[in-house]
């Protein structure tokens, strides 16, 4: 009984924190070396009763670690999803940005030069800036879908992260007894 308790405060105090990029991070003092817990000769009787106790505690352990490494692999899924989507903007915008003053150059030219002088436009500058236009057009709505996109897989990764936290917790959870147990 005493043995549990103890074993359970030196796993506690193991100086282990997670970071903020969710690593393993040590916090121990540098002078102090890390206690190892010894093991303790159980009666077979105590030994029956810890029994169902660690068989549970390991097998919601497994569990916790096969939801952890699924929202993991979400987690990179998405991310890496997301990379792409911004490059796709990027791309996108910088595509409509080059239409964008190209059709601001064909304006111009086309207004510089019916205001000198009275000579009508070539025939296929008002097909091009149609095309320009509806080139644009098109920029700007695949710019809308990526975008739509994006923050599908922001939210995704959102999810991804807290079911991540919460696999964690219930790992935690699964290595901690509670106080009602450790007295049993």
């Amino acid at each position: 009984m005493e043995t549990a308790m103890d074993l359970d405060s030196v796993e506690s105090r193991s100086g282990e924190a997670m970071s903020i990029f969710g690593q393993s991070v040590d916090v121990r003092r540098p002078g102090r070396g890390r206690r190892r817990a010894t093991q303790k000769i159980l009666s077979p009787g105590m030994e029956q009763q810890a029994r169902p106790t660690t068989d549970r505690r390991r097998h919601r352990r497994a569990v916790a670690e096969r939801e952890r490494a699924r929202a993991e692999f979400e987690l990179s899924r998405a991310t890496t999803m997301a990379k792409q989507l911004e490059r796709q903007i990027e791309q996108a915008s910088a595509k409509a940005n080059s239409h964008r003053s190209e059709l601001q150059r064909t304006r111009a030219r086309g207004s510089g030069s019916s205001s000198r002088t009275n000579v009508e436009a070539p025939p296929g500058a008002d097909q091009a800036a149609e095309e320009s236009h509806t080139l644009y057009a098109e920029v700007m709505q695949e710019l809308d879908r990526v975008k739509s996109e994006l923050r599908k897989l922001q939210r995704e990764v959102k999810s991804a992260r807290e079911a991540k936290a919460r696999a964690e917790a219930e790992r935690d959870a699964a290595e901690t007894p509670t106080p009602s147990r450790a007295r049993r």
